[in-house]
């Protein structure tokens, strides 16, 4: 949500990350947490 502010791109980074989390379960979400610290650093 925070990201999304951040960049455009974060839109796709929300969508991909959701679709990972879909199917990878826990694994897409530490992908998220990666990608939102990447994101606001």
């Amino acid at each position: 949500m925070v990201a999304k502010r951040l960049s455009p791109d974060a839109d796709e980074i929300m969508l991909a990350y959701l679709h990972i989390t879909d199917e990878k379960g826990s694994i897409g979400f530490s992908f998220t947490l990666w990608t939102i610290e990447m994101t606001c650093l």
